[in-house]
């Protein structure tokens, strides 16, 4: 929930409120699908520190390029 894919996805499917805040209810997080990952990515995931190479790995997953 704290990657760039997953601000992405709200930002593109929620509400928008003014000052740039956007809504976070249940459904938009429910409906936010989590994709199948490999015991090696598990351990990836848990392992990498680097939160920009974490971002740059689910957006690859999800097949979805941000601009930063």
């Amino acid at each position: 929930m704290e990657s760039r894919l997953f601000w992405y996805y709200i930002k593109t499917t929620s509400k928008p409120y003014s000052s740039n805040y956007f809504s976070l209810s249940g459904n938009y997080i429910r409906n936010f699908g989590i994709c199948d990952l490999n015991e090696n990515e598990i351990k990836f995931i848990i392992s990498e520190q680097d939160r920009y190479v974490l971002d740059n790995f689910f957006e690859s997953k999800y097949g979805i390029k941000i601009p930063v």
